[in-house]
């Protein structure tokens, strides 16, 4: 009995708790009523804000104000204009390399990046002097000077931003729209700074939690870490970029341990950046473990070919197999390596035409390597002659051509020339040369050999043959009468 009683005690209780909460709960009148008077307040506090800042100004001060806001625009977009005819006459050529250089053109663009602002800038902080001074107005009016001299400065700062960010990641990351994006967000802090509300978001985006692992992250820390990782990036990709400009004009050093030292400089640093970035706004980098442990199970199942390529790639540059500028045949594609990349490799023939090879490709088949440990190749030269010419004039007259000084063929190596074999119509002979550098082609100097030797078997009576087809042509009437299995069929012609 007494079990029921404070059963149907508690459910009573529950009850009442649940029409407590139903008559304190908020009616849609309630609702709307508090909106209007967030409305309210919102126009009241746009209200004080304004007249606040227009308090002391006159008309006059308020003409001269546009006026010198006209002026120091006029300025800067002139101004700017002049510097940078300047400066483009003093810049590097493109084509120079060098720290120096590279460090001139990144000043240079700064400098061309920052011009208007400054000067617009600069030339509205003496106007508004002027007015004060000579004007007799006071400084607490020159609202709208105050407006657009922080709009000047704030756009020359967005451009050293985006100049710099260019210059170290690269224009065919940072394309229009990523310059667009970037150019909203800076101005929309920009605003959120002027009516003093960005402190206020940003408490409001700390306080927002996110639940990742145990760390204690939130939406504005996450925001600033990629802010951080992307400008610790530029910086090691710009340091990166000037080490690799040390490396390629190092004269010691083979093109293959160039490309090694260049990716092992540019991925420490990428590392570094990463680290860096990261750790700069406290995030705890233990939560990276996660990340690893799933980038080691993606490489372990579903990236094998790729690490594979990634690892063929430093092995085939550390072990000199394959070097640029080899002329190499692989998968029965004839061509010039042109660049070895970390996961493939270029290979270009004589036609234009680039094969991409995968890395892995040039570890695990057969390769063929014209130039591995010589870049002379042998090149042949193939003649017909006639059954009844004198060979061995015609053999003489080949060796004396290939032999003659001709560019691009080697010099210390003897040429020879022989019988090939019996043709149809004559009997076929070639001729052999060291060619140095087949590389870059061999059809010219073929051509210009062949023309030679034809040249010299005219002026030496020796015949070159041709085919003959001689077509007899068959009466159709003239076997009338000979019997059906042997009359022409379908055809009245033979050959």
């Amino acid at each position: 009995m007494t079990t029921h009683t404070e059963a149907a005690e508690a459910m009573a209780e529950e009850a009442a708790d649940h029409l407590q909460a139903a008559a304190n709960a908020p009616s849609p009148d309630e609702g709307l009523s508090a909106a209007a008077d967030a409305v309210i307040d919102t126009t009241h506090w746009f209200t004080r804000f304004f007249e606040t800042l227009t308090a002391g100004m006159t008309w006059s001060s308020l003409l001269l104000q546009i006026f010198a806001v006209i002026c120091a625009f006029i300025l800067g977009w002139w101004g700017s204009r002049a510097f940078t005819e300047w400066l483009e006459k003093r810049r590097p050529s493109a084509d120079d390399l060098g720290v120096v250089n590279h460090i001139k053109h990144l000043a240079y663009g700064l400098l061309e990046n920052v011009s208007f602002g400054l000067i617009a800038g600069s030339s509205l902080a003496l106007a508004a002097w002027l007015i004060v001074t000579l004007g007799d107005e006071p400084s607490r009016s020159l609202v709208i000077c105050r407006i657009f001299y922080s709009i000047f400065y704030a756009f020359s700062v967005l451009s050293v931003v985006m100049a710099f960010v260019q210059a170290s990641i690269g224009r065919s990351i940072i394309t229009r729209g990523v310059q667009r994006a970037v150019t909203v967000i800076f101005w929309c802090f920009a605003v959120l700074q002027f009516f003093g509300v960005l402190s206020d978001l940003v408490d409001y985006l700390d306080a927002l939690r996110i639940p990742i692992g145990k760390g204690d992250m939130t939406v504005w820390k996450a925001f600033m870490a990629v802010i951080s990782v992307l400008l610790t990036l530029a910086v090691a990709n710009w340091i990166s970029a000037i080490i690799n400009q040390f490396i390629q004009g190092a004269q010691n050093l083979t093109p293959n341990l160039k490309v090694v030292l260049s990716r092992i400089v540019t991925v420490l640093f990428l590392i570094l950046a990463v680290i860096i970035g990261l750790g700069t706004v406290g995030i705890d980098l233990t939560i990276l473990s996660v990340f690893g442990g799933a980038l080691g199970v993606g490489l372990g199942f579903g990236l094998q070919k790729i690490a594979s390529n990634y690892v063929s790639g430093f092995i085939i540059l550390l072990d000199k197999s394959i070097k640029i500028g080899d002329l190499v045949t692989v998968g029965g594609f004839r061509g010039k390596v042109v660049e070895i990349n970390t996961r493939f490799t270029v290979v270009r023939s004589l036609d234009g035409i680039e094969n991409i090879v995968p890395n892995e490709a040039f570890v695990t088949s057969a390769v063929l390597n014209h130039s591995y440990t010589d870049e002379a190749n042998t090149q042949y030269v193939a003649v017909t002659i006639d059954f009844n010419a004198d060979v061995d004039r015609a053999l003489a007259v080949m060796l004396e051509e290939v032999s003659r000084d001709r560019p691009r063929i080697v010099k210390g190596r003897k040429p020879w020339a022989y019988v090939d074999s019996f043709g149809d119509s004559g009997i076929n002979l070639k001729a052999a040369f060291w060619l140095a550098d087949p590389v870059n082609g061999s059809v010219g100097i073929k051509t210009a050999i062949t023309l030679d030797i034809v040249r010299r078997f005219r002026e030496e009576g020796i015949r070159i043959p041709y085919n003959r087809l001689e077509v007899v042509m068959l009466d159709p009437h003239a076997d009338d009468d000979a019997p059906a299995d042997v009359q022409p069929k379908g055809s009245s012609a033979a050959v």
